[in-house]
């Protein structure tokens, strides 16, 4: 049973699914930045509404 080669079909799965992971981890590399940036206006527009109802 050892001597079975594995299925050419299986190599493209797991070609397949490691490019996915690799194009998941960058796609959420590069949209957490604008989250982050998101987070951060907030703030300042939280703080500039504060000034101008004091």
């Amino acid at each position: 049973m050892s001597d079975m080669k594995p299925d050419r079909w299986m190599s493209w799965v797991a070609l397949a699914t490691a490019a996915m992971a690799v194009f998941a981890a960058v796609t959420t590399l590069y949209v957490g930045k604008y989250s982050s940036r998101a987070i951060l206006n907030q703030g300042k527009e939280t703080s500039q509404r504060a000034y101008y109802q004091a």
